[in-house]
C-alpha cells in the first residue's frame, strides 16, 4: 500500500485506526507489567520462606509455616513454662558423657569391585570407613560387629563409592 495512491480521508481514517491499536497495545503492555509485578513479589516471597527451609542451621522448631513470622499453634502449646523456674537441659560447662564403644565380636571386611555410576572395575580401596553395630539378642550381651566399608574413587569417572554392608 503506497501512501501516494491513498486520499486524505483514507489516511486519516488509517491513521486513526493505527492510534487506536496502538492504545489498545498499551493497555495490554499495562495489564502485563501489572501481573509480571505481581508474579515478581510473589517469587520473592516463596523465595523467602524457601531460604528458612534450605538453612541447615535453623531447627525444625524454628521455622514458621506462616509469612507472617507469627508462631503457630503447636509452637504454643509446645512454649510451656517451668513451675520450678529451672531451664531444661544439662547446665552450662558441663562434660559431655559419651558412651564407651565396645571391642568388636567379629570384623568384616566389606568391598566394592566396580563403580556403580559407569561400571568400572576399582583397582584398590583408598580408605575405610568403619561402621559399628550393635545387636543386642534378648537376654544375652551384645554382639558387636565392625564392618570395614571399604571406599574407592573411580578412575574414569572420579565418583567415590562407599561398599554397602548387609
Amino acid at each position: 500500500m503506497n501512501g501516494d495512491d491513498l486520499t486524505k480521508e483514507e489516511l486519516l481514517s488509517r491513521f486513526l485506526q493505527l492510534e487506536q491499536r496502538v492504545e489498545e497495545l498499551e493497555q495490554d503492555n499495562a495489564q502485563l507489567r501489572e501481573k509480571l509485578q505481581e508474579k515478581d513479589e510473589r517469587i520473592e516471597e516463596l523465595e523467602t520462606r524457601l531460604r528458612k527451609y534450605e538453612n541447615p542451621h535453623t531447627p525444625p522448631s524454628k521455622r514458621r509455616s506462616g509469612t507472617d513470622g507469627s508462631p503457630t499453634s503447636q509452637d504454643d502449646e509446645d512454649d510451656d513454662v517451668r513451675t520450678d523456674g529451672g531451664t531444661p537441659g544439662r547446665k552450662d560447662g558441663h562434660d559431655p558423657e559419651w558412651r564407651s564403644t565396645a571391642d568388636p565380636d567379629e570384623e568384616i571386611e566389606v568391598t566394592c569391585d566396580c563403580c556403580p555410576e559407569c561400571g568400572d572395575r576399582f583397582d584398590e580401596s583408598v580408605g575405610v570407613s568403619p561402621r559399628l553395630v550393635e545387636e543386642i539378642p534378648d537376654p544375652q550381651p551384645p554382639e558387636i560387629t565392625r564392618y570395614n566399608r571399604h571406599y574407592y574413587q573411580c578412575d574414569s569417572c572420579g565418583t567415590e563409592t562407599v561398599a554397602a554392608h548387609p
